[in-house]
């Protein structure tokens, strides 16, 4: 009975092992043609980038924008402009008929007059000083109001030049820099005032433009000034590059939101002030991680694989813990050394064929 007994195990053992060598020697290889279709990449390390997506809005270049105020109240006669003309320093943008302007006129001849009489009155004391017949008290006021005259004059020579008069009560807008009419408010018969807080006109050099970014407090520690921004509109299948050049420290309390200011070039002046914008933000980690590219991993069975490939007929079905992805790369925790490489096309193909 004993010898029955070992002969069944030395047969059960030896199907054992048959089985075992089968199992190893069933290897599965990829044919040429597989070989020849799949791509792949090698396992690198870096520092983690990341991508923050934000919002924001195009706006003029304060730099380099100007606001007209009416500097005399009065009946728009003219307007020579309309919304998105361009302008050049010096252009007549608009008259304006203004009894206001039409005191200047009388004004600086009162104050030439005044400036005369005052030049008069000092030379005659200085004459007077010089034979002893008046004192330097009286001499030193005598120039004062010289000097005072002359001011004068020339603060209404410079309302002049100002105001471009031209007719007893007539003066002219012009243009204070080259640029865009990017606003307009006042048209023909118009009745504007210098009290008025509305500017009559706003002028921008628009081939520079500002996007104002919204960043939530959460986002506040991950952007620095210099970072690099990716811009989007919907207007245009384009990106715009530019880079975060100021932090405002001031929360808008509906918004709960800061301002972030990216700058960007508009040479063929595309981005229109009040575009909205989709705002894209790269940074990066001081940690270094490996990576792989997003395409190459395989989710199944709520957990993550990479086909490691070595040669065609050794390919390892691989589980890896995954860090984050951002723009096409998968940063990994664990799963992976450097320098290994894993099939990042028809990399699926060869997952079910692997385990099925």
């Amino acid at each position: 009975m004993r010898k029955l007994i070992c002969i069944a195990l030395v047969f059960a053992l030896v199907s054992c092992s048959h089985e075992i060598k089968h199992k190893e020697e069933a290897v599965t290889c990829l044919n040429d043609t597989m070989l020849n279709a799949i791509e792949l990449d090698t396992v690198k390390i870096s520092k983690v980038q990341h991508e923050l997506k934000l919002t924001g809005k195009i706006s003029f270049d304060q730099e380099n924008t100007q606001k007209i105020f009416p500097l005399a109240s009065g009946r728009v006669v003219k307007v020579n402009v309309e919304n998105g003309d361009f302008v050049k320093k010096g252009d007549v943008l608009a008259v304006v008929n203004s009894s206001e302007a039409a005191d200047y006129e009388s004004q600086l001849s009162a104050a030439e007059s005044r400036m005369i009489i005052a030049e008069r009155n000092k030379n005659a004391v200085n004459d007077m000083f010089k034979d002893g017949l008046s004192s330097e008290r009286e001499l030193v006021s005598a120039r004062k109001e010289y000097d005072v005259a002359v001011a004068e004059y020339h603060k209404q020579k410079q309302y002049q030049k100002i105001f471009s008069l031209s007719g007893v009560s007539t003066y002219t807008v012009r243009a204070p820099m080259s640029g865009y009419i990017v606003e307009k408010n006042i048209n023909p018969e118009f009745y504007i005032r210098t009290d008025d807080n509305v500017s009559i006109f706003t002028i921008s050099n628009i081939s520079d433009v500002w996007v104002m970014v919204n960043l939530y407090e959460v986002d506040l520690d991950k952007i620095k000034v210099g970072y690099e921004a990716e811009v989007k509109t919907l207007s245009y299948d384009k990106i715009f590059h530019g880079v975060i050049d100021k932090i405002f420290n001031v929360v808008d309390p509906v918004s709960k939101t800061l301002k972030a200011r990216v700058k960007l070039h508009n040479s063929d002046y595309a981005l229109k002030p009040e575009m909205f914008a989709s705002v894209s933000i790269n940074y990066s980690e001081n940690d270094k991680k490996l990576n792989v590219p997003t395409k190459s991993i395989i989710f199944d069975k709520n957990k993550y694989y990479v086909m490691v490939f070595k040669d065609k007929c050794t390919i390892e079905t691989r589980e890896i813990k995954t860090y984050i992805d951002n723009n096409g790369i998968t940063y990994i925790e664990e799963g992976l050394v450097e320098g290994e490489r894993v099939i990042s096309k028809l990399q699926l193909l060869v997952y079910d064929q692997l385990n099925d």
